[in-house]
């Protein structure tokens, strides 16, 4: 159970980043208009 949630995080962390470079690029790009 351990390992599972250990895993469950490292998915989220990744899809938390990736969400969050996205937002961030928007962000700059609504910034350029």
């Amino acid at each position: 159970m351990k390992i599972f949630s250990l895993i469950l995080e490292n998915i989220i962390n990744k899809y938390l980043r990736k969400y969050y470079l996205l937002i961030i690029n928007v962000n700059k790009i609504y910034e350029n208009f």
